[in-house]
């Protein structure tokens, strides 16, 4: 658990949003991965999916918050989210409805493995826009 609050703090040190969502994402996938005991990111995401809490965090700020409702927005209009990854086809992921979840949360994945895999294009203005918002949303809804 000390990593996993350490990268979820360490996500604010840094000054690009392609780094702070890197860092955050690390400290996600390492909670989520320990709660939902699974071995394969995959299954980690559906429990994601499931679990009511994140789900529950995620509506009760777009509820709440027309700022979180703002990043929503601009999300969807950023969509789709082409994987990049090399043989996979380049499919993509969309948000046609903020409110629902298991869209958003595809894109933020599809933002992570454009990252990870090295697919994002760190001088393109739309990449870093989708970095700071996928950074930005995942943020909100996640504490470990």
């Amino acid at each position: 658990m000390n990593s996993i609050k350490h990268w979820y703090e360490h996500a604010d040190s840094h000054d690009s949003y392609e780094d702070r969502f890197i860092a955050l994402w690390i400290s996600f996938n390492g909670y989520c991965t320990m709660l939902s005991s699974g071995s394969q990111e995959s299954r980690m995401m559906e429990w994601v999916k499931r679990n009511h809490g994140f789900k529950n965090a995620y509506h009760e700020m777009l509820d709440a918050s027309p700022e979180f409702r703002r990043c929503l927005e601009e999300l969807k209009s950023l969509c789709p989210v082409i994987d990049m990854r090399p043989g996979l086809g380049y499919k993509s992921k969309t948000i046609t409805d903020i409110r629902n979840f298991d869209q958003t949360l595809d894109v933020i994945y599809k933002i992570r493995c454009n990252l990870f895999h090295g697919s994002k294009d760190l001088t393109s203005e739309r990449d870093k826009r989708l970095a700071m918002l996928g950074y930005d949303v995942l943020r909100r809804i996640y504490h470990p």
